[in-house]
């Protein structure tokens, strides 16, 4: 996970929700350990380092809270968070996020894709 970068343009869209003091969440589907894991590596713990590390919370580049960072072990429980934040836009890389029936319809999706 460490030597993971950021997507083309993702930076640049941090910048600009700061600028113009968009509050931002991030909620992660993400399982707390890999399932073939033996040493039982915290994915989570793992994940907020690397956002630490590319400066997600820092105040001079993208100054997320990290209270506003959120993972859910389920797919249904990433859609309940979604609905709690009351947020305006969501954009996942899963189009079956979309497609979770629970998903409020208020919110304004967008379907993230490189291609």
């Amino acid at each position: 996970m460490h030597q993971a970068e950021l997507f083309p343009g993702v930076a640049n869209f941090l910048l600009r929700c700061r600028q113009q003091k968009i509050t931002v969440c991030i909620v992660s589907h993400k399982t707390e350990f890999g399932h073939h894991d033996p040493e039982r590596i915290s994915l989570r713990s793992e994940a907020l380092q690397w956002m630490t590390s590319k400066g997600f919370f820092d105040p001079q580049r993208y100054n997320l809270s990290r209270d506003n960072v959120f993972f859910a072990s389920t797919r249904k429980e990433k859609v309940e968070r979604i609905n709690q934040l009351k947020i305006t836009h969501f954009i996942d890389d899963l189009l079956e996020v979309f497609q979770e029936p629970h998903l409020s319809s208020s919110i304004q999706k967008i379907l993230f894709s490189i291609n």
